[in-house]
């Protein structure tokens, strides 16, 4: 699609509801029937394909590209004491590896076997009655082997204890999984590096959940005013209390000249004058999902930037750290990598030399978009946004 120079932005935004917090409940809701009632708005695609896959009866499921959906459901599938299961996904899903989590449930007693590449999905999964066994996980690598273990831990016979080793990144979706266990009245211990879930045979009561908007999808409309002067935006549903840990980006564009305040229903950002620091560093080892918007964002502003914490890209959508790399350079703006960081020195970008790939990444596609705030650039496969935002275009280009 061709994007024309944006002058104007929305003056308020209904944000998407957030995916991690939905697909969370999704699962809790799938295993204490008729206990839990999960209201979502304006779904995404990685809600509804976690959604359907929950309620389908074949024995064969195509996940896509969806990566939460494919390690929640492992262990679903897992913890079923009847029924032999395909679980299949995009042929980037199985480049994306899944063995500590499949290890650590085999150790519970479940039974699942890779089809092709060994730790790697296709997965065969015969449902199993789990047993509690204390295990230990590499934190390093990807919280979301931990959320789901977690998930379902109540269902486990005696329950589960975790042990946590390394340097556990994106802790902070960690902490959403226990805060979404403590609301639905599950018994949860998390201290130090040992998590532990009691069994749970039935919910305390019933609860019904309305999904709050989702902060990784707000952090374009803060680069938007990052980026245009005398903006401002109404962002519906969003909380400044929010359990999601992408909510500290309130601070990170703080420092990018981006206000934030209570309003009605959500929040409001307005853009405020002030001299742009010449150097930041970040870690983002907890929002990970921040590193998109936040590198483009500094790159256009001529930021000198180091975001740091960032290990886990390499096994998103696609490798977001050489992803980043390449389509920076195709607005002039060089930067150098290691395999948890991404540097980029100040320096004027320049008008795209072709079109901006997308990768199959919806947060590519996203970030990119920004430098139509000085530029009119095309971007490849606009579509790629359903993934966790379906209307984002459509709210850009309607202001």
């Amino acid at each position: 699609m061709m994007l024309p120079k944006i002058e104007l932005l929305p003056e308020t935004v209904q944000l998407p509801a957030s995916k991690s917090l939905a697909n969370r409940w999704l699962v809790l809701q799938a295993l204490f029937l008729n206990q839990i009632e999960v209201n979502v708005s304006d779904k995404s695609d990685d809600i509804e394909a976690l959604e359907k896959a929950l309620i389908s009866r074949d024995n064969t499921i195509d996940i896509g590209h969806a990566g939460t959906a494919m390690r929640f459901l492992t262990v679903f599938l897992a913890q079923k004491e009847k029924g032999e299961f395909l679980l299949t996904g995009s042929k980037r899903m199985q480049q994306r590896p899944i063995e500590p989590l499949v290890s650590a449930l085999n150790s519970l007693g479940a039974n699942i076997q890779y089809l092709k590449k060994e730790g790697f999905p296709p997965l065969e999964i015969i449902g199993s009655k789990l047993k509690s066994n204390p295990i230990e996980i590499d934190g390093s690598v990807s919280s979301q082997y931990i959320s789901a273990l977690l998930l379902v831990a109540p269902k486990i016979k005696d329950g589960l204890k975790i042990t946590l080793t390394g340097t556990v990144v994106s802790q902070s979706y960690i902490n959403l999984t226990v805060s979404v266990l403590e609301r639905a009245g599950i018994e949860v211990g998390f201290h130090d590096n040992e998590v532990t879930v009691s069994e749970t045979k039935d919910l305390p009561e019933s609860i019904s959940v309305q999904v709050e908007s989702d902060w990784s999808a707000a952090a374009f409309w803060y680069g938007w005013v990052a980026l245009m002067p005398k903006s401002a935006i109404n962002l519906i549903g969003l909380d400044s209390k929010s359990p999601q840990g992408d909510r500290k980006l309130i601070s990170f564009f703080e420092g990018l000249g981006v206000r934030t305040k209570e309003i009605d229903g959500g929040l409001r950002i307005n853009h405020a004058d002030m001299v742009m620091p010449k150097r930041l560093e970040i870690n983002l080892i907890n929002q990970p999902d921040l590193a998109q918007p936040l590198a483009v964002v500094c790159a256009i502003l001529g930021v000198e930037v180091k975001l740091n914490g960032l290990q886990t890209l390499a096994i998103k959508e696609t490798n977001r750290l050489e992803a980043l790399k390449k389509e920076l350079l195709n607005f002039d703006v060089e930067s150098t990598l290691d395999e948890d960081s991404i540097f980029i020195k100040s320096q004027k970008a320049s008008n795209p030399k072709r079109a901006v790939k997308t990768y199959k990444d919806h947060r590519m596609a996203m970030a990119f978009s920004l430098f139509a705030s000085r530029f009119s650039i095309e971007i490849q496969d606009p579509e790629v946004v359903s993934k966790s935002y379906p209307k984002y275009f459509e709210h850009l280009l309607n202001a």
